[in-house]
């Protein structure tokens, strides 16, 4: 029986051992680092006493504590692969992404920020309140105000950006943790991954978005151009019939005088239908290729307004429909092209009495605003529907687009008017209440100074005197 002490190094630690007990032999053993002892026999340790020992770091013990197993970190990188590689809408997509980011590092809070569609900023919290983060998200900084990990302050954080192949910014990741130093270079690792991860599929969503929109505008494309096109050649055929009717009447050679005169007056009204019908085709087949050409100066508005309701007044008469003119100043000046303003307002006017019933009333005024006029068409007529209205100055557009409908056109009247008013750099705008509450389409354009229109006029008179040849004598 003997009493002993011995020592050896591990590691980090220096351990002395007391024992009591029967040592047949020793056997020394050479090890890496120098020679020790090896003991054979039955011992007693008493006691252990360590000298030499370093202290802990706090993130070693409480990585291998909170950091998830290996295991586990694939496995959810490979739910997440699986899920972002299947077609997602972006609000789950941020949440499948913020989740298994913290399943991935063992973070306690995560929240992924980014902007929708249209352009407003979102975020989506997982793991804390939503109420307790305040995110204020700007070009490339992302400040967060507070933010509670389960009731206690975050003391460790991680943010990421989200962008894509182009540098485009589509979000930020943010990861936090109540301990400090929680996160190190693994855990970095990993969110970055994370982020391109996110980014990705983000970039996927929008370019699914945008082509799910640009197939939904071209079916929507093609219906339109069916139905104008089943109005167009509607609208052709209409006018031709009574020509080609009236055309065999003459040639028979069976009408009386009066019919004879009926006959004519009938071929050239409808011939004028179709002229007008021709001229709106190209007039849109022009503003489109931008081969529209407009002859501005400096004239009077006043006469212009005139002169389209002279234009309209014959049909307005035939309905019974008075045309009031309100005009609170004697002269108005505008840069136009006199033609195509005119034009627009006939346009407008037209409209008016063609959807205005019998005994009706129609309201055109003039009136000054700054740095500009208005001239506003109201009448008493049918109205447009709510839901028109935003479409009620597209091309190939009706609120009635049946083969049965009441009115007759193309649907193409508001839009070139719409068109030649911003060519003027003008605005045109409607408004209606609804359906039986009438409408009131105003122009509004810029104004210029009356003097400077006498001015051009007399210039322009001056110039065709010039152009006028002499005679030599």
């Amino acid at each position: 029986m003997r009493l002993w002490v011995t020592r050896r190094r591990i590691g980090a630690l220096l351990v002395f051992a007391l024992g009591v007990g029967v040592l047949p032999g020793l056997a020394p053993a050479a090890g890496s680092k120098g020679t020790f002892l090896l003991l054979f026999g039955t011992v007693m340790v008493t006691g252990i006493l360590l000298v030499g020992a370093r202290p802990v770091q706090p993130g070693v013990a409480r990585d291998a504590e909170t950091t998830p197993p290996l295991d586990r970190q694939l496995e959810a990188l490979h739910q997440l692969g699986l899920s972002l590689s299947a077609p997602i809408v972006v609000e789950e997509l941020v949440k499948t992404v913020t989740d298994a980011g913290l399943a991935i590092t063992g973070a306690r809070v995560g929240a992924f920020l980014y902007r929708d569609a249209f352009g407003s900023q979102r975020q989506y919290v997982s793991g804390a309140d939503p109420e307790s983060i305040a995110v204020v998200l700007r070009d490339d900084v992302v400040a967060f105000k507070s933010l509670a990990c389960g009731g206690q302050p975050t003391r460790s954080y991680r943010a990421a950006p989200v962008c894509t192949r182009t540098g485009e910014r589509l979000g930020d990741l943010f990861f936090g943790h109540p301990e400090p130093a929680f996160f190190g270079e693994p855990q970095d690792r990993l969110i970055k991954g994370v982020a391109v991860h996110a980014a990705i599929s983000l970039d996927n969503a929008r370019q699914r978005h945008a082509a799910q929109q640009a197939l939904a505008a071209a079916e929507a494309a093609n219906v339109v151009k069916d139905e104008f096109l089943a109005t167009l050649s509607h609208e052709l055929r209409t006018p031709l019939t009574a020509i080609v009717g009236w055309a065999h009447l003459l040639q028979q050679g069976r009408l009386s005088c009066g019919e004879t005169t009926r006959a004519m007056n009938a071929i050239i009204q409808n011939a004028s239908a179709q002229k007008q019908l021709i001229d709106e085709l190209l007039d849109v087949s022009r503003l489109v290729k931008g081969k529209l050409q407009l002859e501005l100066r400096p004239i009077d508005i006043t006469p212009v307004v005139k002169a389209a309701i002279e234009t309209v007044t014959p049909l307005a008469d035939a309905k019974s429909v008075r045309i009031q003119l309100v005009q609170n100043l004697s002269e108005v000046g505008v840069m136009a092209d006199p033609k195509r303003l005119q034009q627009v307002l006939w346009n407008l006017l037209s409209n008016a009495v063609k959807f205005t019933p019998r005994r009706g009333r129609i309201r055109v005024s003039i009136e000054p605003v700054r740095a500009g006029v208005e001239v506003a068409v109201s009448d008493t007529g049918l109205g447009i529907e709510a839901t028109f209205l935003p479409r009620v100055f597209d091309r190939f557009t009706q609120s009635d687009s049946s083969s049965t409908r009441s009115a007759q056109g193309l649907g193409l009247g508001l839009a070139i008017a719409r068109q030649l008013v911003e060519l003027h750099r003008g605005d045109i705008r409607a408004e209606s209440p609804g359906v039986g509450g009438g409408s009131t389409f105003t122009v509004t354009l810029p104004c210029t100074s009356i003097t400077s229109v006498c001015r051009t006029s007399r210039r322009l008179d001056n110039e065709a005197e010039r152009r006028e040849p002499s005679i030599a004598t």
